[in-house]
């Protein structure tokens, strides 16, 4: 009887220790363990809300769980990167603006050249004159005078003006001619074609700077003898074949230049030919000067000096002529007849 009721309890503390450990739990000593709280092996489901943990284990417990909350917390927060150094980055290079065709700047207004300002003149309508280029001056009875520049000296003029005449000095302001003082100073680049007849002198560029330098030395020249005025010659290359292409607005540009700087001097300037030019210039010139202008039957054009109250002194190179002279003094014109080389004295029209 009681080796069967020894049987039963051994059997029964099997069965016992077996369900016991199918719940994880272990008994030692007679004292029921119980898995700590948390740990992956136990599953909250399975505890019995009746169990109760020992009180020497709950600080470890504590310990575990707040062990774990660390680590959790160490992983969830985000990684302090300190701060990089800023390197300096170089600078574009400066925005220098440049010339914009679509948008241009204000053209700064250059200087003026100075004003063509007109002079007294004491040249009257009708007057007697007397042109002589050449050779000893002969000494007429004339209130004009016109010779050369560069073949009179300043005590002649000086002389002739104490006589109560008016001297005009006469230069080619279109041709360099090979003989005078001044010609090596016109560049080679601005000597053009020959003149018909007459060796050793070829037409000018009258656009080219250099010669409009020759041409304000040559003023000066003029105003230091005590010239009144200035006659320039060959001013109508742009109507003959000059070896250049300049137009007749080139050929103005040129006597308005000369015009102006002669004014400037105090010194009168006449219009030598060009009839072609007379309306855009006669109010820049204080007289004209024509050659042969009855035996080409064009003096009418140059009326409009006589209208300004501008004489116009008119050379023939012909025989006296009755019927020129007629022409003339219905024109208001001076007329005289010269011989070709312009070394004497001509023939003026009986008054």
């Amino acid at each position: 009887m009681v080796t069967r009721s020894l049987s039963v309890l051994v059997l029964c503390g099997a069965f016992l220790l077996a369900a016991s450990c199918s719940r994880g739990e272990v008994i030692k000593g007679g004292v029921e363990i119980k898995p700590a709280q948390g740990d992956s092996r136990s599953s909250g489901a399975d505890k019995s809300p009746n169990e109760e943990e020992t009180t020497s284990e709950q600080p470890e417990t504590s310990s575990k769980n707040a062990s774990a909350e660390s680590e959790d917390s160490s992983r969830s927060k985000p990684v302090s990167v300190p701060p990089q150094p800023v390197i300096a980055q170089p600078l574009p290079p400066a925005n220098v603006p440049i010339p914009n065709p679509l948008n241009p700047q204000p053209v700064i207004a250059q200087p003026l050249p100075p004003a063509n300002v007109p002079i007294p003149n004491p040249l009257k309508i009708g007057m007697t004159w007397h042109w002589q280029l050449t050779g000893s001056l002969a000494r007429p009875n004339a209130t004009l005078y016109d010779v050369d520049l560069f073949n009179q000296n300043a005590e002649t003029i000086a002389s002739l003006k104490k006589e109560g005449r008016v001297v005009i000095c006469y230069f080619s302001a279109g041709s360099a001619e090979d003989w005078r003082s001044d010609y090596a100073q016109f560049p080679m680049t601005s000597k053009g074609n020959g003149l018909d007849g007459w060796p050793g002198e070829t037409w000018l560029d009258v656009r080219d700077a250099g010669v409009r330098s020759v041409m304000l030395s040559r003023l000066d020249l003029a105003k230091q003898k005590g010239c009144a005025g200035v006659e320039p010659d060959n001013v109508d290359g742009f109507a003959n074949k000059s070896g250049f292409d300049f137009t007749a607005n080139d050929q103005i540009d040129y006597l308005k230049f000369l015009s102006r700087e002669a004014h400037s001097r105090g010194l009168l300037i006449a219009l030598k030919n060009a009839t072609d030019l007379v309306g855009p210039l006669v109010a820049h010139m204080d007289f004209a000067v024509v050659e042969q202008c009855f035996q080409y039957e064009e003096c009418e054009a140059y009326s409009p000096f006589v209208q300004a109250g501008k004489p116009v002194l008119v050379a023939e190179y012909s025989k006296f002529s009755e019927a020129s002279c007629a022409q003339a003094e219905k024109l208001k014109f001076s007329l005289m007849f010269f011989n070709l080389d312009l070394n004497g004295v001509g023939n003026g029209c009986k008054k």
